[in-house]
């Protein structure tokens, strides 16, 4: 994978090959769970994201979808301003911290304070 990235393949060259051998090996647990962080390591360095933009996008709905499954279970509804908060979120890693959140807080209105401090966050950014 580095040889790929270091001589110049298209992203998505480089993302077709890797799908292609993905599906023809299945590697040992503990070689795989090596070539992830070698992977990770490699596409931080390059600044070169392994997940596309699609699904990029597919997670962040996901986890919107998840995140709205958990505030209407927990709190048998979702109100308006906090659905709208929720959907104006694009990080992955803030809607599964809010997710966790979610399960263990006390009341809506601990949540709705929750979101606002983290939609006041995302606004300052």
């Amino acid at each position: 994978m580095r040889l790929l990235f270091e001589r110049g393949y298209s992203r998505q060259d480089i993302l077709e090959l890797f799908r292609f051998i993905d599906w023809l090996i299945e590697l040992p647990e503990d070689i795989e769970r090596q070539f992830q962080d070698e992977l990770t390591e490699i596409t931080e360095e390059k600044k070169m994201p392994y997940v596309t933009s699609i699904e990029r996008l597919a997670m962040v709905r996901n986890s919107k979808e998840m995140l709205l499954d958990v505030v209407s279970a927990r709190f048998k509804s979702v109100p308006e301003d906090v659905l709208n908060i929720i959907r104006s979120i694009n990080f992955i890693d803030t809607l599964r911290s809010l997710i966790r959140q979610a399960a263990v807080c006390e009341s809506m209105d601990d949540f709705r304070k929750i979101l606002l401090t983290v939609q006041d966050g995302q606004s300052q950014a």
